[in-house]
């Protein structure tokens, strides 16, 4: 608006003329002639110079520039259901020009005419000023990160056609100031993978702020009845205390309380998530790799009529202001019972951790994080921590637990196996016998022999060398492989009904004669 005030102040004060006032208020020549013209006309009750305190700018609009008598250019055109348009555009992905253009499209109604772009903004936003009126709040560098999730979501392609693939959640992380943002894809969203989404935000932004703001689910927040005090979930509130930060959740259903990340979801649906909808991904790390990708991209681009970006800003003002992050990030902490077992050792998550004989029989209890896994006794003292083992049926050791002689399994000993597979048959000592040598240790092994040897109770001697002679065979001498056959049908080669085999009881020095019975029960089996 032209200051009003400013030209008559230069032109009774100072006794300027007109070019030069137009050149000091940055208006034209003739805007300042009509205006001075008209002020001189208006009716001195109204108006007079010198202008008292209370006498605005607007007031000299209003007084000078009112059109009395004609009808105003307003009710030329058509109003837009501002009501409407404002419901539409809580809608994922609405957009102000979409809705402009179906405004648009209905042309001419009862002789009046649409709006054009800019003037349906400029109306849609005073109307909604006239509704609400909101202050805006002053936002510091590296103040406050915002978390939430797209409304959108993606899907991976299932190599089998006849399914449907797997949804993938986008998370969003925002930080206030500078709007920099971090996206992610998951397909399941439980306190796990929300720590380490979190984790992986904190990383990208090289820090960590003092205040956190999430959205209301049920992986950060309990519940919210009111924001005064909110139930956390204790697991994240784990996470806050460990990186030093507090959590100050949004109100629920006030998406102004986290506008930044508000508008970042904004972004990545309307600029991101709608095109990568139309890809097609068959692994989630393929899928993060391209969303990381055109974040950056994002990040990148300058703000609409200005010469800087996001990054720009967050490098300059924002990084700088971040407390640094911990020398190790946050892990959710698994917690089991386990007894250790006579061969010394603990077994957890698929895996074997060594423990020392003292501890043989005793209950401990395993914190697991995702990098190591720590062993406790039931009344919290720490006895050994190993590096997790993310593999399955492996044996973690170190100097200390590593066996060293079968001494430490009392009577239990390669010998011992030895002896009595011996006693059942030769299929079976040559079963245990690749058994003891398939490990570095032979005392790894001890449960596997002992539990082929056990399989001699339950399904006899003769099925058990039979079962053991096929494990030979295929070159799978191993207890699992070994259960496997004698649960089956197929394994059973000595009851034929064509050929009945009477029950043996094998001894360490009849040996031959059981290996000529074997050999003649392979043959009629074919």
């Amino acid at each position: 608006m032209i200051n009003y005030r400013e030209i008559l102040f230069l032109s009774y004060e100072k006794k300027m003329g007109s070019r030069e006032i137009a050149a000091s208020v940055r208006c034209s020549k003739s805007a300042v002639n009509e205006f001075l013209s008209r002020f001189e006309r208006c009716d001195r009750n109204l108006l007079s110079y010198p202008l008292g305190e209370d006498v605005t700018n607007e007031r000299i609009r209003e007084v000078l520039y009112k059109q009395q008598g004609n009808i105003s250019k307003s009710a030329h055109y058509r109003e837009p259901d501002y009501a409407a348009v404002v419901s539409a555009m809580k809608n994922k992905g609405e957009t102000l020009k979409r809705q402009w253009r179906k405004y648009f499209s209905a042309g001419v109604v009862e002789g009046k005419e649409p709006y054009g772009y800019r003037q349906f903004c400029q109306r849609m936003a005073d109307w909604v000023c006239d509704q609400e009126t909101v202050s805006h709040i002053l936002r510091n560098p590296g103040e406050n990160m915002e978390l939430d999730f797209a409304g959108m979501k993606l899907r991976l392609k299932s190599a089998n056609p006849s399914e449907d693939g797997v949804e993938v959640v986008i998370f969003v992380a925002t930080l206030s100031y500078s709007a920099y943002f971090y996206a992610e894809g998951l397909v399941c969203c439980d306190e796990e993978n929300w720590i380490r989404v979190c984790n992986n935000a904190l990383s990208f932004f090289g820090g960590v702020t003092p205040i956190v703001t999430p959205d209301n689910c049920k992986v950060a927040v309990n519940h919210n009845r009111d924001w005064v005090e909110p139930s956390l979930n204790e697991t994240f509130q784990n996470w806050a205390d460990h990186y030093h930060t507090a959590i100050l959740p949004a109100a629920v259903r006030s998406p102004r309380w986290k506008p930044m990340v508000e508008n970042s979801v904004g972004v990545v649906t309307r600029d991101i998530l709608a095109e990568m909808n139309e890809m097609v991904f068959f692994s989630l790390a393929d899928l993060n790799a391209e969303l990381m990708r055109r974040v950056e991209e994002r990040n990148a681009e300058n703000f609409r009529g200005l010469d800087f970006s996001r990054r720009d800003k967050f490098l300059e003002f924002e990084k700088p202001a971040l407390l640094p992050l911990p020398s190790e990030m946050f892990a959710v902490t698994q917690k089991r019972t386990a007894k250790v077992a006579g061969d010394l050792s603990v077994f957890f998550d698929g895996n074997h951790y060594c423990m020392t004989k003292r501890w043989v029989g005793s209950t401990v209890e395993i914190r697991a994080s995702y990098s190591k896994v720590s062993i406790y006794t039931r009344t919290g003292t720490l006895i050994k921590t190993y590096p997790r083992c993310h593999g399955r049926h492996e044996w973690v050791y170190d100097e200390t637990t590593a066996p060293k002689t079968a001494s430490d399994f009392s009577y239990w000993s390669p010998d011992y196996f030895k002896a009595k597979a011996t006693a059942i048959g030769p299929n079976t000592k040559a079963v245990v016998e690749r058994i003891l040598a398939s490990r570095r240790y032979p005392n790894q092994t001890f449960r596997a022999c002992m539990g082929v040897i056990s399989l001699a109770k339950k399904h006899g001697v003769d099925a058990l060398e039979a079962a053991c002679m096929h494990a030979l065979e295929a070159h799978r001498p191993n207890y699992t492989f070994v259960r496997d056959m004698l649960a089956s049908s197929d394994h059973v080669v000595l009851n034929r009904q064509d050929e009945p085999a009477p029950r043996m009881r094998y001894k360490a020095d009849d040996s031959q004669y059981s290996l000529e019975h074997l050999l003649r029960a392979q043959e009629a089996d074919g």
